[in-house]
């Protein structure tokens, strides 16, 4: 399958969306956080307390990517909003950046900070320039969430459930409790925002 997805060698951007401009929001978010929690299974994901919680002050909505589960080229679905087939992102080997743009690209041209920490550097590789600041850190031991200063876009990527998943399964013990650590952390991290003016996206 992987092979005969679409290589972003040679794409270049073109200008889309020429008619009137989007309205602009009546106000926007004091700042936005983006939580990737990798390899999170979706049951699992409405039984975690902190999702609740965002479900009650949000919206809480089904999201499709699409057939591919290899890292890298979610990661550039979720940065592009492009159909996996289309991003360029094929295998998580390839370290090449990609054409498309990201929202972190966009929020660093209109002169926003954008700060992101992870325990893999795939989406620096694939947006070399759409971080300020992006940490890279061993979470085996240590928290993501407090890895990273919040900006105005920040980018926290939790994979916790997704080593689990590897190592033992996604039926296992070790998985349950590595959602059940994800899910005290970030409910930690929520603590710390005020979600009538924090914008998290899930």
């Amino acid at each position: 399958y992987i092979p005969r997805l679409s290589d972003h060698a040679g794409y270049y951007q073109v200008q889309a969306g020429q008619g009137q401009p989007e309205p602009q929001p009546a106000s926007k978010p004091r700042r936005t956080v983006v939580v990737v929690v990798d390899g999170l299974r979706a049951d699992f994901a409405r039984s975690m307390g902190s999702a609740k919680r965002l479900g009650e002050a949000g919206v809480c909505l089904h999201m499709p990517v699409g057939k591919l589960t290899v890292s890298r080229p979610v990661y550039a679905v979720l940065s592009t909003g492009l159909e996996a087939d289309r991003t360029g992102a094929r295998n998580n080997d390839e370290t090449t950046p990609l054409a498309a743009e990201s929202i972190w690209e966009n929020a660093l041209k209109a002169g926003l900070k954008v700060h992101g920490a992870s325990d893999v550097p795939y989406w620096q590789e694939l947006f070399p320039v759409g971080f300020d600041r992006y940490v890279v850190e061993d979470t085996r031991e240590k928290i993501v969430f407090e890895q990273v200063e919040l900006a105005d876009l920040t980018l926290i990527h939790a994979s916790y459930p997704d080593a689990a998943g590897h190592d033992f399964g996604a039926a296992s013990k070790q998985y349950r409790e590595a959602v059940e650590r994800t899910d005290r952390e970030l409910s930690a991290f929520l603590g710390k925002l005020d979600l009538g003016q924090d914008l998290v996206v899930l």
